[in-house]
């Protein structure tokens, strides 16, 4: 015996309830498909995963990576409290602006603006504090304790080097 539904037929040994079990056949069939591409892709070298730790550049190229070779960041906001970055990983001809780029995305990183590039570039903001401009306090960079005669854009670090930004008066 066969029903009539909707102009078409439907066997009689077939209930509405068997039309959901049908429904999973394409997304299984689909699921598996996809499944054979990315496993063949990666067997074959295609398609592999790529990560990368290079920064977005700020002028310069730098190299692979060193096997443990860091720097180090710490910013003095001029009212007794010192942040300190954890290491970032050091790269041949790394600027301290590249380092500054690499810190802002780390987790729970900090933000900075700067105006222009190379040697008339300059840092402008660390979080939420500015510059005030000449005569009163702003950002100055150090390295290794030493202050620093060239823009952030041309300082080129070296491994174990630490970074000491400090808000105040120019000295």
């Amino acid at each position: 015996m066969e029903l009539q539904q909707s102009g078409t037929d439907v066997p009689s040994d077939e209930t509405p309830m068997d039309e959901p079990r049908r429904g999973w056949l394409l997304p299984v069939l689909l699921a598996a498909v996809l499944a054979a591409i990315v496993w063949f892709g990666l067997r074959n070298g295609k398609g592999s995963p790529q990560t990368t730790t290079e920064p977005a550049s700020t002028g310069s190229t730098a190299a692979p990576l060193s096997q443990g070779e860091t720097v180090s960041l710490q910013i003095d906001f001029g009212d007794g409290k010192l942040q300190e970055v954890a290491a970032i990983e050091w790269r041949q001809g790394m600027t301290v602006a590249d380092l500054m780029e690499r810190a802002s995305r780390s987790p729970h990183g900090i933000a900075f603006t700067h105006q222009g590039t190379g040697e008339n570039g300059f840092l402008t903001s660390l979080g939420d504090v500015a510059n005030a401009g000449a005569g009163g306090s702003n950002w100055i960079y150090q390295v290794n304790g030493q202050h620093a005669q060239i823009g952030f854009f041309l300082y080129q670090l070296q491994p174990g080097d630490t970074i000491l930004w400090k808000f105040g008066p120019e000295q």
